[in-house]
């Protein structure tokens, strides 16, 4: 199930809400206050408020504090556009319902437009409207003759569906333990929720019967973030364990607990998921783990985040953000507005709206972006050697991520480098296009800058003999019979003499080492182990040349 397009009005702060061209990873941006948690609310309160009724009414518990103003008296109007797969449909897909869905020649996509009232008064929801594809078989709060019986096993459908399809992943502050010395003793207070630890106690009670997949994925996911702990059950405390102590989860710190909530319920695979702030507690470094995280599992869960952090918006699509913020109305109230940023003129928004300069523009006076962190790493230890400084506060270093975000990270970094003046070093490999670099530079146009490409990858770039001990040892390549063995040696001999080894390098790993370690995953252990490698002399040319521009500006 996808939800593909959203409006709402009078709600909370929401005066009149449309959210269209809804994608699988949604970031809402925005200050405090701005209306990102309504959003969010809005969007549970109309998908879980379906309960199955004859009359396609369900009632509901809302308060008056949902409408935007105290005695309000005009309805909550809620339009969604929501699209199923086929087989989303399970027993329902038979019958008259069945039967409808065949002549409509829906193969596995299925779009249903459902627009539903909630009244002040009675706090019922009532549907207006209910399409199906084009088909029309709820309108003006009345079924279309015909289509009485698919309509209620329509309607019966969507209520079982959608109640338990929305999960809002709440970070809960103030839950203690149930130890009352604990609570005496002045330690820190528990924030994970108590049913995230039953529920996860109950897993790990049963962690011998074949139905243990929620606790296998909520571990590997874990695990990403601290490899050194696992999940016990320890008498009746659930504990974080290692090789030298067990602390009750309620004792660790508040961002393990969080990272282990927010691990319950991706593993829980709802069909939404809506986050406020995953990454409040985290450090920047887990952040950006968390965010590929959200990313990934977005492949099956619809995922809706808020966020103030830089470490979120620095890896996502400009696709996948939406700027939240108050304008003002006629009348001179302010409600809350939804908009997918606009990259050609809005990025700027960005960065007020989060109300910070990326961390970096504080610390440095130059900024020098490379492709990847094996490069980061690389660069930072050659230039190290010729006593070139790439650290704060001369010099940062700044991951693109890959040559692709180059255009990305620039339309992010440029107002901050334009108010601070701020002059940019930017090093590619030898197979970044001309054509792309022409688009960099009229992107910083108005600040000053200088773009450089290697004659050949980093990679490339290291020390034959070097390179080979490391892949050997590093990957155990050497561990089949002689005559396989020595076709791996003449093999990896003939790459090392080479250029273009990346991909030769990636075959080899992929047949006879970690396979793992195949997608580029072996980039970051060889630059550490590159470190103290003697400095190419194009690699120097080009850090020498580095150093006199930046010197020559700052």
């Amino acid at each position: 199930m996808r939800l593909r397009s959203f409006s709402i009005n009078q709600f909370k702060s929401i005066k009149n809400l449309v959210m269209d061209d809804i994608g699988d990873l949604n970031i809402l941006v925005g200050k405090n206050d701005s209306g990102k948690s309504n959003i969010l609310d809005a969007i549970r309160v109309f998908l879980s408020g379906f309960e199955f009724n004859q009359d396609f009414k369900s009632p509901t518990k809302l308060v008056d504090l949902m409408w935007p103003y105290l005695n309000a008296t005009s309805p909550i109007i809620c339009t969604s556009s929501i699209l199923f797969y086929k087989s989303d449909f399970g027993s329902y897909n038979s019958g008259d319902l069945g039967e409808m869905l065949t002549k409509l020649g829906t193969d596995k996509e299925i779009m249903v437009r459902i627009k539903r009232h909630l009244n002040h008064e009675s706090k019922e929801w009532s549907t207006e409207e209910l399409f199906l594809h084009d088909v029309c078989i709820v309108k003006e709060f009345e079924v279309v003759q015909d289509f009485e019986s698919s309509a209620k096993r329509l309607f019966e459908f969507l209520c079982n569906f959608l109640k338990n399809s929305v999960q809002k992943v709440d970070i809960n502050r103030g839950i203690t333990s149930e130890d009352p010395s604990f609570e005496q003793s002045g330690l820190r207070q528990a924030i994970i929720p108590v049913s995230t630890l039953e529920k996860i106690s109950n897993w790990t009670s049963i962690i011998s019967y074949p139905n243990t997949e929620n606790l296998k994925v909520l571990g590997l996911f874990f695990n990403d973030f601290f490899p050194d702990y696992k999940i016990e059950q320890r008498g009746p405390q659930l504990c974080l364990t290692n090789d030298r102590i067990s602390s009750p989860i309620y004792t660790v710190g508040g961002g393990v607990q969080d990272l282990l909530h927010m691990a319950l319920n991706l593993s829980e695979r709802p069909e939404i998921m809506m986050v406020e702030e995953p990454d409040r507690h985290v450090h920047p470094s887990l952040a950006r783990k968390l965010y590929k995280k959200y990313r990934d599992a977005s492949f099956f869960i619809q995922t809706f985040l808020t966020t103030h952090s830089t470490s979120f918006i620095d890896q996502a699509a400009l696709a996948d953000i939406w700027l939240v913020e108050k304008v003002n109305d006629d009348e001179g109230r302010k409600y809350t507005s939804c908009r997918k940023l606009n990259p050609e003129g809005e990025l700027e928004k960005i960065v007020t709206t989060l109300g910070i300069l990326p961390s970096h523009a504080c610390m440095t006076s130059s900024l020098l972006f490379v492709e990847g962190p094996s490069e980061q790493i690389i660069i930072e230890s050659w230039a190290r050697q010729l006593d070139i400084p790439l650290y704060p506060p001369y010099t940062c270093i700044v991951q693109m991520e890959s040559k692709d975000k180059s255009k990305h990270k620039a339309l992010t970094w440029k107002p901050v480098i334009e108010l601070l003046k701020m002059p940019t070093f930017w090093l590619f490999d030898d197979d970044m296009e001309d054509r792309e670099i022409d688009e960099l530079k009229i992107i910083l146009r108005n600040s000053k800058f200088e773009i450089r490409k290697l004659d050949k990858s980093i990679e490339d770039h290291y020390p034959e003999d070097p390179l080979y001990d490391h892949l050997i040892s590093e990957y155990q390549l050497l561990r089949f019979e002689e005559t396989e063995n020595i076709e791996i040696k003449d093999r990896l001999k003939k790459v090392v003499e080479e250029n273009n080894r990346v991909p030769e390098i990636n075959y080899i790993l992929m047949k006879w080492g970690d396979p793992q370690q195949s997608k580029d995953g072996w980039k970051v252990p060889l630059a550490n182990a590159m470190k103290k490698t003697t400095v190419p002399d194009s690699i120097k040319l080009i850090l020498i040349e580095l150093k006199k521009y930046l010197d020559q500006l700052t």
